[in-house]
């Protein structure tokens, strides 16, 4: 009986859910860790699995405009660890990714990230009363459906406008300040989530 409730247990985050995710660490902020085989078995055992209509996002060729964008600096919060540039590579097509002032390195090949596409999402953030840690942390509850101010980048090129998704779970799209869409470059995106208004992002 005991086991069934932990079988059936809604928190993802309980390390005692071996249906749904291994334990890694005995570090809170890292110990687990999941996959589609495990999150497949949570949506069953809720019966909430049902057949997914994902609309995938826009690839095409470099448009017309933008300015020019061969580094991006998207400076989070200091405390958090977080500052996050790029520096583009026309070697490569892509945008290398430091933490800082160090390279972001892939665990899996040792080599540098890097990335065809950078999307900034400004999104609204709302304070909960969620507390995530012992320092009194307050968690954020982020708005991802509606609209707002984007910028994108690819090619070395940043092009400044709006993001929109018009229903829960769809994909956002990304359109310049006339109102085309922006396709992406194919490839790999990043896409970096900060709040509204948030001014400290350069290029």
């Amino acid at each position: 009986m005991f086991y069934g409730k932990l079988l059936h247990h809604p928190d993802l985050d309980d390390s005692r859910q071996v249906n749904y995710a291994r334990s890694v660490t005995t570090d809170y902020r890292t110990r687990l860790r999941t996959d589609m085989e495990h999150l497949r078995n949570w949506t069953q055992d809720w019966g909430i699995e049902q057949p997914a209509n994902l609309r995938g996002f826009t690839f095409g060729d470099l448009p017309a405009g933008g300015e020019p964008a061969a580094e991006i600096n998207i400076p989070y919060v200091a405390r958090t660890g977080t500052q996050v540039r790029y520096l583009y590579s026309s070697n490569t097509g892509s945008y290398l990714r430091f933490m800082g002032d160090t390279p972001h390195l892939d665990a899996n090949t040792g080599q540098q990230a890097g990335v065809e596409n950078v999307i900034v999402q400004y999104v609204h953030h709302e304070v909960t009363d969620m507390v995530e840690d012992s320092l009194g942390s307050k968690g954020f509850r982020m708005n991802l459906f509606g609209s707002g101010e984007a910028t994108l980048f690819r090619d070395g090129v940043a092009f400044s406008g709006t993001w929109r998704s018009d229903t829960q779970g769809d994909t956002p799209r990304f359109f310049d300040q006339s109102g085309s869409e922006i396709p992406l470059k194919p490839g790999h995106t990043w896409i970096s989530v900060v709040p509204e208004g948030y001014e400290k992002v350069t290029w």
